[in-house]
């Protein structure tokens, strides 16, 4: 029989760091390719919607319903709520994971908002010298 092996979760980190150093730098690469992915990506969400009601509404009538006997409303109010607690998952789990992720690459690149805060850290910095000077 096999052995139950154990997963050392200590040490991921670190083979993380191994993995992540054979993968290549980011690239500045302008505005334009992120422009384009991002339209093409919010324009494919309406696409997608319509696409899978003609996708459900062909599995209903050639496989589906030969399978289960449910009434067609039944059937797309089922794929609903699938769709509802796949929505329930992207907010409560993906999304923060994604906006803590957009933040750390926004924050490691070449961003207007860095540079502004680190203008905003010395003036601040500036002004603590000076009261303290008094």
């Amino acid at each position: 029989m096999g052995t139950n092996r154990q997963i050392n979760i200590r040490g991921i980190p670190q083979m993380l760091e191994r993995v992540l150093k054979h993968v290549p730098n980011q690239r500045d690469t302008g505005q334009l390719i992120g422009a384009v992915h991002v339209l093409l990506g919010r324009t494919t969400f309406y696409i997608s919607i319509l696409n899978f009601f003609m996708l459900i509404v062909t599995a209903y009538y050639t496989t589906i319903r030969n399978l289960v006997s449910i009434p067609f409303i039944w059937f797309v109010l089922s794929m609903l709520v699938v769709i509802l607690i796949a929505m329930v998952l992207e907010y409560v789990v993906i999304l923060p994971s994604t906006i803590i992720f957009n933040n750390v690459q926004a924050y490691k690149h070449e961003n207007p908002f860095k540079d502004d805060i680190k203008l905003i850290l010395n003036r601040l910095d500036d002004i603590e010298d000076k009261l303290n000077r008094r």
